[in-house]
C-alpha cells in the first residue's frame, strides 16, 4: 500500500522514508553481492545543495563507507545520495517558479502607488463629469482626454 505525503506541504520527510520501499524492491528482484570491501571513492558528481550540507554526511565520505547505520548497504547509500539530489533539484525548480521576498515587496509598492494615481484620477474625473448636476454631465471631450 502507498504512502501518502504529509499533508503540511513545508514538511519534510526522512531519506530513508523514501529509499527504504526502493531498496526493498531492488533486493527482491536481485541477488546482490559486495564486489569488495568498501574504499575510498573519488566522487565527482554533484555536492548536496547548501542547506543540506549542514545536515547530511559528506558524499565523498558516504559512499568511500559504503555504508551508514542508518542506510545499512551500499545500495541504500547510493539511493540516499540520489534522493538528496533529487531535494536539491526539486528546491532549484521550485525558485525558478517563485519570487523572492524582495521581487515581492518592490511589486507591492509599485502596484499601490499605480493605485493611488488611478484613485486621484478617478477623483478628478468625478469632479468632471460632476460639473454642474443638475443638467446632468458637464464634460466635454477635452476634458476627458486630460484624464488621459
Amino acid at each position: 500500500m502507498k504512502k501518502n505525503w504529509p499533508t503540511k506541504r513545508d514538511q519534510k520527510i526522512e531519506p530513508t522514508e523514501a529509499i527504504s520501499p526502493v531498496s526493498k524492491y531492488i533486493n527482491s528482484r536481485y541477488h546482490l553481492a559486495l564486489m569488495s570491501k568498501p574504499k575510498k571513492f573519488k566522487y565527482s558528481g554533484l555536492d548536496f545543495g547548501k542547506r543540506d550540507r549542514a545536515e547530511h554526511p559528506d558524499i565523498e565520505k558516504l559512499l568511500s563507507s559504503g555504508f551508514d547505520e542508518t542506510l545499512n548497504n551500499p545500495l541504500n547509500v547510493a539511493l540516499y545520495v540520489l534522493f538528496m539530489l533529487g531535494v536539491e533539484q526539486g528546491r532549484r525548480d521550485e525558485r525558478e517558479h517563485s519570487y523572492s521576498e524582495e521581487i515581492l515587496r518592490l511589486l507591492l509598492i509599485n502596484r499601490s502607488k499605480e493605485i493611488l494615481k488611478l484613485r486621484a484620477k478617478v477623483e478628478e474625473l468625478e469632479k468632471l463629469l460632476l460639473k454642474n448636476p443638475k443638467e446632468g454631465y458637464a464634460s466635454t471631450p477635452s476634458d476627458l482626454k486630460y484624464l488621459r
